[in-house]
Parts: structure tokens; C-alpha cells; sequence
């Protein structure tokens, strides 16, 4: 048996699960930056229009992605209000004794010097404004 299943049990899994046709579903690999043993295998996902990423445990860590999802959904659950930067999956579950998850898939910031320089200075105040409210959730009264 393969490190990854085939793109067409991954598909028709996905197609039962959100009750669609296996054909609207367009499944791609997505590299890595960087290699450990216990990373999920990711997919670019697409669904007519909507785009999500698709994480699949690795056979040696088989609840890898669940363990993170559980993390995140605590995260959001103490973060309260501030939670809702932390991405929801639309669908978790198990596929040949491993956890995945289909996340929505945000838009990266630019590689280009110029727009990726303009598009952190406008994220930056957002960024620091969420980190000083958390900062005051963390701080006791």
C-alpha cells in the first residue's frame, strides 16, 4: 500500500461527504516547504468555485491532523470573539485509518517585493490590534 491514496478514493470520499458528484471536484497536490515525519499530506481542493486545502494524516501519525484541528477549535473556543481569525474546517473525518480535514483556502500575501511590502503595511495595524486585545484577555484582572 502507497505512503498516499490514490486521488480518486480521495475524491470519491469527498463527493460522498458533501453529497456531490465526484466529477465537480478538482483535486491537487500541494508541495511542502519543508519535510517531517509527522506533516499532513496537503491537497489544493476545488469545488466549482470555492477552493479549500485538504489535510491528510501521515500513515505514521494517523491523528496528526485531528490533534491539530482539536487544538485550533479550543483556540477559537478561548479566543472568543478574537477566535474568529482561526480558520473552521468544513468537514473532518477519518479515510484508511487517518484524519483529515478540509480547511478554506485563504489567498497567501504576494512574493512580490513591492505588493507583498504594501499588502503587510496594511495587515499590520489589524495584526497588532488583535494581539494587543488577546494580550488583554491573557493580562488578570
Amino acid at each position: 500500500m502507497s505512503e498516499n491514496p490514490a486521488p480518486a478514493l480521495l475524491v470519491d470520499e469527498l463527493a460522498s461527504s458533501f453529497g456531490i458528484p465526484a466529477s465537480a471536484i478538482e483535486l491537487t497536490p500541494m508541495e511542502r516547504a519543508r519535510r517531517v515525519e509527522d506533516a499532513a499530506v496537503i491537497y489544493g481542493l476545488r469545488i466549482g468555485t470555492e477552493r479549500f486545502v485538504f489535510l491528510l494524516a501521515p500513515r505514521a501519525f494517523p491523528h496528526v491532523v485531528r490533534d491539530e484541528q482539536d487544538k485550533a477549535m479550543l483556540a477559537r473556543q478561548r479566543l472568543g470573539d478574537l477566535g474568529g481569525v482561526i480558520l473552521e474546517p468544513r468537514l473532518q473525518g477519518m479515510l484508511e485509518g487517518r484524519s483529515y480535514a478540509v480547511v478554506p483556502y485563504r489567498q497567501p500575501l504576494s512574493s512580490n517585493s513591492v505588493l507583498g511590502y504594501l499588502q503587510r503595511s496594511a495587515l499590520q495595524p489589524k495584526i497588532l490590534g488583535w494581539l494587543a486585545d488577546g494580550a488583554k484577555l491573557a493580562r488578570p484582572d
